[in-house]
């Protein structure tokens, strides 16, 4: 081991589609869910930039999206709150 490249991870947040924290993301795997999901309006005007030809220059193809609950409140602020920074971590 090379000391000055060795690093220790002391800690994992996550917040994925189906899942807030590690515990639910890993009943979300064992439980085989699928949280795709229609895009909702209120996250994306779906109608203003579909097409269903992927090769149509600034439209999307994708009407679906896996998505996370309560974005408008995520921050990597928030996302760190319980995480020990030291004056290398980088936010």
């Amino acid at each position: 081991m090379n000391e000055d490249t060795d690093i220790a991870i002391v800690g994992i947040g996550c917040i994925f589609p189906g899942a807030e924290n590690l515990d639910e993301f890993w009943k979300v795997l064992v439980n085989g869910e699928d949280h795709v999901q229609d895009i909702p309006p209120e996250r994306f005007n779906v109608q203003a930039f579909y097409d269903p030809d992927p090769d149509h220059p600034y439209k999307t193809y994708v009407r679906k999206a896996g998505l996370i609950q309560r974005y408008e409140t995520f921050t990597k602020l928030s996302f760190y709150e319980k995480s020990i920074c030291t004056k290398n971590c980088v936010l």
